[in-house]
């Protein structure tokens, strides 16, 4: 049985807590090699701060499975399949997460 994808996130998350080395901790989150989201924990406040790259979000968050939904969201749920853009190789739906979807080019 595959391992839950948000347990995976939480395990990260609880990570950030634990490491007490700085008082900032950041993690970026991918997809396919992708960065569309990170996290900074801070000790002192005690408090997560969400970002998302495209579109630019910020949220501050004292629950770590509030923060933990936000990045499942982001990595996951609010995938759009896209046709890839063969002149420059680049492509994103309108949320800034990605997924590839191969469409095959119509032979004429």
């Amino acid at each position: 049985m595959k391992e839950s994808e948000l347990l995976v996130i939480i395990r990260r998350l609880i990570a950030m807590q634990n490491d007490d080395s700085r008082d900032r901790q950041k993690r970026t989150f991918e997809k396919f090699g992708i960065p569309l989201c990170d996290v900074t924990y801070i000790h002192s406040r005690e408090e997560f701060i969400f970002v998302r790259y495209r579109p630019y979000e910020r949220f501050r968050f004292d629950d770590i499975d509030l923060v933990a939904i936000e990045v499942f969201n982001c990595l996951y749920d609010r995938t759009i399949p896209f046709r890839v853009d063969t002149l420059n190789n680049k492509s994103a739906n309108s949320r800034g997460c990605f997924s590839f979807l191969v469409i095959p080019q119509q032979k004429n």
